[in-house]
Order: structure tokens, then sequence, then C-alpha cells
């Protein structure tokens, strides 16, 4: 849940809220985690995202190019092959720009006018310029990008090198990134506290009566919804109203629940 609590936070939850009335979206709730989330009997918190009865999908940060869908981004452990799309390490820092994406400070992707990448001595050239030195004794091999292999809506070439990650180079003229976000009946959820937007697609669930969907505001580190299906209402404790220790971080935590709105 992270950055709204901290390891070692103390909270105040309020176990009757919920005989009084259902769980609200934006609700931080404690629970008992079911048996796909822990083989030991354990309470998880995560924030209520999805209610009874919707249907709830997600979307990955998406590198756009020229206006058009290019790649998504994806998290490296939960990708089942490269066809997933640009496969990242879960603390990955991932920086965009217009002509190129840069992951761990070390570019991956870049877009020229031609998309076609050479050799020349112990470099790689993209469009008449250096686009990066080779380690001695360090080999490349060349490829067309392919749909299949790469995940990658374009055309281009991708360098293969010995030691350093592969080089991927598509036609173009422009990057761009739009933000993973979380879908309620197809349509944007809007969220402003999630240390990062997800990296991750999820195929769309249906939440059947008594059922939620949940997720950790840590949305990259975080085994919720998204990783062992939906919550039994059941399974719910009660609803986190405030951090009391530490004195420094005491805060109410009810106020979150105003700043989750559909994108109707």
């Amino acid at each position: 849940m992270i950055p709204t609590l901290a390891v070692q936070d103390r909270i105040m939850v309020n176990r009757w809220v919920y005989h009084l009335h259902a769980p609200h979206r934006g609700d931080v709730v404690v629970f008992h985690a079911p048996p796909k989330a822990s083989e030991e009997p354990m309470d998880f918190i995560k924030r209520v995202v999805g209610l009874p009865g919707e249907t709830i999908s997600v979307v990955p940060d998406t590198v756009y190019m020229d206006g058009k869908p290019l790649v998504p981004i994806a998290l490296a452990s939960e990708a089942k092959s490269t066809h997933d799309g640009l496969l990242v390490p879960d603390d990955a820092k991932v920086d965009v720009r217009p002509d190129r994406v840069i992951v761990n400070d070390q570019t991956v992707l870049m877009v020229s006018r031609t998309g076609n990448t050479g050799r020349l001595g112990r470099t790689l050239i993209v469009d008449g310029r250096v686009a990066r030195s080779l380690q001695p004794g360090e080999g490349a091999r060349f490829r067309p990008v392919r749909l299949a292999a790469d995940g990658i809506h374009g055309c281009g070439t991708v360098a293969c090198l010995t030691r350093q990650a592969r080089l991927v180079v598509v036609r173009g003229h422009r990057l761009s990134l739009r933000r993973g976000h979380v879908c309620v009946n197809g349509r944007p959820l809007a969220e402003d506290y999630p240390l990062e937007a997800p990296r991750y697609a999820m195929a769309p669930i249906h939440l059947t009566d008594g059922h939620y969907f949940v997720l950790g505001d840590n949305r990259n580190n975080s085994k919720d919804s998204h990783f062992w299906g939906a919550l039994n209402g059941g399974r719910i404790v009660g609803r986190a109203d405030a951090i009391y220790w530490p004195p420094r971080r005491a805060t109410w935590l009810g106020e979150k629940r105003r700043v989750m709105t559909a994108g109707f």
C-alpha cells in the first residue's frame, strides 16, 4: 500500500461500519487473505476498486508512436514471453522520451526515420549517428521487428547484442507514453494515489454478488486481486480509517475515498 501506508504504520480499523453499509469504492479494507493469496492465515490490507456487479480490467502503461499504440510496458515477472510487450524489471525506472525509451539508464527502444541500424567497427549506427558502443569482443545480430516475437506494432530492426540488452529501432517520428489505468465497465477510473501506473494487463473480470476487486496502491509490487482474483466480502474484517502511529504520519485515510471516480 505504499505510499499510502508505510512499513510499521499502525492503523485504526473500524470493524462495525460494514454492518451499516457495504464497502465503498476507495475504502482501505483489512481482510483475511484468501487461500490463493497466502497459504498461511494472515490479514491483508488493500483498497477497494471494483464493486459487485461491475466488470474490471487493467490497461498497462503503453508507448505510442505518432499517436498510435506501439508496445505495452510489461512487468518481466508477470509476462509469459516478449510477445507481451516491452519487458521491464518490477522496480525499473522507465523514461519515455520523444526519440527513445530508457530503462534503468539504458536505451532499449529508439524511433528513427528509417527504422534501420547497422554496425560500424565497435559502434551501432542509427540514421548515421552512434546509438551504442559495443564492449570489447562483443558481437551483434540484426533481424526485423516481429509482432509475434516482440509484441511491437511497428516496422524496424532488432539489434541482439552479446552481453547488453537488445536494442529495438522502429520507423517513425515521435514516441509518447500513455499511462496505464484501471477500467470499470470499460471506462477509466481516475486515481491520484497509486505509487505508479500499472505495467501489467488484466482481461476483464466480472464481479458477482458479494465480491470486490481490491488493489494495493503500490500497483506493480502488490499481490492483490489482479494476482489471485476477486475478494469474497465475507472475508473483510473492517475499514482502515486512520494511521495513529508513528505520530509524524498520523492522518485520516477516509479522505482518499473521495478521489476515486470513474471517467463517465
